[in-house]
């Protein structure tokens, strides 16, 4: 059951918002869920549960937990050993067992779990690179992506490698990662797993931000159709003007109403006007869409220095 504050907010130390419910009291009985239901939110921003989601075991059973969702809840108390699970980097685990690897070798074996992948939400800018781990973590999920700008993948490997040692490491059988034998033998050969498997456990990469914005130096957001058409009428209406856009991040220059000579009518371009400013009007819906709500597109004229076109990854 959910026994805090039933206002839907975001919670202070990050995570989701909606909330698992795994069984319902009434009048003091307990009464278990077959599978934990999530909430959703509903009137007056209020945590509310599906009348579709209650499905109720018997009256009287409980829930029964697998061996395997225990065991990574609870571990087995200290043993030392390993704790399953998926995407864990099994090699990696036979170097680490090796007193005598030294970081090249540890560093040389997460290499394979290293490896380029375009991702599917934006494209890698010139000069840069992207590269993804494929080794989970126990807390942490496995895919995280890792990029650096130069003529090669060189930094960003170097940093995906050290994520890949932490989460594994992640997985050690113990209640208290700081007292493992393999995890105090790494201040020695190599603290930055060692920082990385205490981020790893706490569900934060070893370096970086974790969600929206992380890759935002070395990408830029694949255009949605929609946003593909805005971004040509857009072009379009500066084509009109006689203006130079500001697309993608390229520094154009421009020209605004505030600078032209006054012959040159500026009553005259009111329908111009009015045309681009509806195209702002839905670039800013676009922009709020995507959660961006301290950026607004103003029309020619309205602009101080220069018109700028919003990939929508840039937008302060």
């Amino acid at each position: 059951e959910w026994t805090g504050s039933l206002d839907w907010k975001k919670p202070r130390r990050g995570g989701p918002k909606n909330r698992g419910i795994m069984r319902v009291i009434v009048e003091e009985e307990a009464h278990y869920l077959r599978d934990t239901a999530n909430t959703v939110k509903g009137n007056n921003k209020k945590h509310v549960l599906p009348v579709t989601k209650m499905h109720f075991l018997p009256k009287g059973e409980k829930r029964k937990e697998s061996e395997k969702a225990k065991a990574k809840r609870l571990g087995t108390k200290g043993s030392g050993g390993w704790l399953q699970g998926t995407d864990c980097g099994p090699k990696l685990r036979e170097v680490f067992e090796n007193s005598e690897a030294t970081k090249d070798d540890l560093l040389a074996a997460a290499d394979q779990y290293v490896r380029p992948r375009p991702h599917s939400k934006y494209n890698v800018k010139d000069d840069c690179h992207l590269v993804q781990c494929g080794v989970g973590g126990r807390y942490l999920g496995v895919g995280i992506y890792y990029g650096c700008v130069g003529s090669t993948d060189a930094v960003a490997r170097a940093d995906a490698k050290i994520q890949a040692l932490g989460n594994c490491l992640s997985w050690r059988d113990t209640d208290n990662i700081e007292k493992d034998p393999i995890y105090k033998r790494m201040k020695r050969v190599c603290p930055a797993i060692q920082a990385a498997a205490r981020l790893s456990l706490l569900k934060k990469p070893y370096k970086g931000k974790k969600g929206a914005g992380r890759l935002d130096k070395f990408t830029v957001t694949v255009l949605t159709a929609q946003e593909k058409a805005i971004q040509a009428k857009y072009v379009k209406e500066c084509g009109e003007l006689g203006r130079k856009p500001l697309v993608d991040g390229a520094e154009v220059p421009s020209r605004s109403f505030n600078d032209v000579d006054g012959g040159e009518g500026r009553k005259n371009h009111a329908e111009a006007i009015e045309g681009v400013r509806q195209a702002d009007a839905e670039t800013t819906a676009v922009l709020y869409s995507a959660g961006i709500r301290n950026h607004e597109a103003k029309a020619p004229g309205e602009l101080v220095a220069q018109d700028v076109f919003c990939d929508f990854t840039k937008a302060a």
